[in-house]
């Protein structure tokens, strides 16, 4: 009988609608670390009147661990030495928060046959992933980001600036040309499968102070972003799908 690592293949997409720059307020921000891990309050399961929300631990670094010596130390490595790392480095939470609903037309009855009143519980959850202290990740839907997104906020206080993202629009310009020329041997981690959306901005009366193309084929056959950007106008937004 042999043993092996059986094939994975996963064609979702992972949302992060979170992405945002943390800045924390102290000198040796590792020193006040564990204050601040210790401000997120834990989840316990609560009843009809008293909900209860809080953070969980996701324990990605045991995870990555689990995966690789499940089949033995003769195995092939599941994940790589630089993603286990990363998910050592990684703060990660699960923000759960509980709600109840009353049964409706529905009948319950106890282990004696009597009738009796019940809720049905239920759980919203979504991701937290701390890069400490540089920048955090928020993955789920929109609608489960931002309540998210206002307890961490709320649970951090001053000691934390929250804020979005910015990338250099240089960044922006280095996808779009990596998109555009696919066999060129341009250097970095990051694929491109497709560029549908962008905004770009600057001070120009015949193009106006801002353009924005939204579910285009290919924006780097746009004429108005070739031409707003030949004018020397800058990315704003991309959107798309990396690798």
């Amino acid at each position: 009988m042999s043993s092996g690592v059986s094939n994975f293949d996963y064609n979702g997409q992972l949302v992060f609608n979170g992405l945002r720059e943390t800045t924390v307020n102290a000198d040796n921000p590792g020193e006040i670390r564990s204050q601040l891990l210790d401000d997120l309050p834990s989840f316990w399961r609560g009843s009809p009147n008293n909900r209860k929300k809080g953070f969980d631990d996701i324990n990605l670094a045991d995870i990555a661990e689990g995966q690789n010596t499940a089949f033995g130390e003769d195995a092939p490595q599941v994940i790589d030495d630089k993603l286990v790392e990363t998910a050592e480095a990684v703060i990660d939470r699960r923000y759960i928060w509980e709600d109840y609903a009353g049964s409706g037309n529905y009948g319950f009855i106890d282990e004696d046959g009597n009738r009796t009143s019940a809720w049905i519980r239920s759980t919203d959850e979504a991701y937290v992933y701390w890069m400490y202290p540089d920048f955090l990740l928020i993955q789920g839907s929109q609608g489960k980001v931002e309540p998210t997104e206002r307890r961490v906020k709320a649970a951090l206080g001053e000691d934390v600036d929250v804020g979005d993202l910015r990338l250099d629009p240089d960044f922006f310009l280095w996808l779009l040309y990596r998109h555009s020329e696919p066999d060129e041997s341009i250097p970095g981690p990051i694929s491109v499968e497709d560029l549908s959306s962008s905004e770009v901005y600057g001070d120009l009366e015949q193009f106006g102070h801002r353009g924005r193309i939204e579910d285009s084929s290919n924006i780097a056959e746009s004429l108005p972003i070739i031409a707003a950007l030949l004018q020397e106008m800058k990315f704003r937004m991309i959107g798309g799908s990396l690798l």
